[in-house]
């Protein structure tokens, strides 16, 4: 390391004996001249700080502010790249944090790896759903932003708090923001979700009846409000809104993502719960698999680089 010191010492007397005998006129002849030894300044730091980050994993504070100036890749992800500079800000979120709040050193020492891999997922989401036509919009960010502070005392008080608690800014905030929302936006609409209705009895000789009488031209919504058990539902003609696989069980979800839009699923499901009748309202989405599934696949199918050992 004192060698390198020595050579950028060395580097900038160069820099500084070309200056005194670059006379005025010849600089602006050749303005590209000046450039040259900045030029190979720039590259000695890059493969010096490089060297330190990458082979020895230095954590000392002059390589860890170098990632913010150089553009050290710490993992390529299906054609995206998560920067160095990236990962040692979370850590610095998280670490302040566990000082802080007096989290346990095992925690600590746990936290980079996790991190590392949470950032590798959320490029791998963020580009699969840039694939898929679906981004966040800062308009989005910002509306997501504001109903957060205004549910925790203020922007002013959510700044301090931040800054207090994890060394952040609000614009980093806003970054995980953005990360959360195309997560939703994945479950929203690149996933199959579906519109359910449900009438919720316990007895199976009466969902048999009700269903009867929606075969007969019955209206289910007034049927609902008549007969279901389902007291959340109920007043709402037993609409349940849209679901996607994963967020109840299964026999109901079976039954629901096995039913066509406008069609009544055709005997009652039995449940925990009781007798279930089923009714699709609409259908959206292509992909018919829970997030979990579906993060598990594309992490099998996507070739990922770590470049840093954590």
């Amino acid at each position: 390391m004192n060698t390198f010191i020595v050579l950028i010492q060395s580097l900038l007397d160069r820099i500084r004996q070309m200056a005194q005998q670059i006379r005025l006129k010849q600089f602006f002849a050749d303005p590209f001249l000046f450039l040259i030894p900045l030029a190979i300044l720039y590259f000695i730091l890059m493969v010096g700080f490089g060297l330190s980050w990458y082979k020895f994993n230095s954590q000392k504070p002059i390589v860890k502010r170098s990632l913010h100036y150089f553009p050290f890749p710490a993992a390529y992800v299906n054609g995206g790249v998560v920067w160095s500079s990236q990962l040692d800000d979370q850590v610095g979120f998280v670490t302040q944090f566990s000082e802080k709040t007096g989290q346990s050193q095992v925690a600590v020492n746990q936290a980079p790896a996790k991190i590392f891999d949470r950032l590798i997922e959320n490029k791998l989401i963020e580009r699969e759903a840039a694939k898929n036509g679906l981004k966040v919009t800062a308009r989005e960010v910002n509306e997501a932003y504001k109903k957060i502070t205004d549910q925790h005392g203020g922007e002013q008080d959510v700044t301090k708090l931040l800054l207090n608690l994890y060394g952040m800014t609000p614009a980093d905030f806003k970054k995980l923001v953005a990360s959360e929302l195309i997560k939703q936006k994945i479950k929203d609409e690149l996933l199959v979700n579906v519109k359910v209705r449900h009438i919720l009895v316990k007895d199976e000789k009466r969902a048999k009846d009700i269903l009867d009488k929606l075969k007969s031209g019955g209206k289910f919504e007034d049927l609902a409000k008549e007969f279901s058990e389902d007291t959340n539902s109920r007043e709402k003609g037993g609409d349940l809104g849209f679901i996607r696989r994963g967020q109840l069980n299964d026999k109901f979800e079976n039954a629901a993502f096995g039913t066509k839009p406008g069609e009544l699923y055709g005997d009652p499901v039995k449940t925990d719960q009781g007798f279930e009748i089923i009714k699709v309202d609409e259908r959206k989405g292509k992909v018919d698999k829970t997030y979990e599934k579906w993060l598990e696949d594309l992490k099998a199918s996507t070739r990922v680089v770590r470049f840093v050992k954590i």
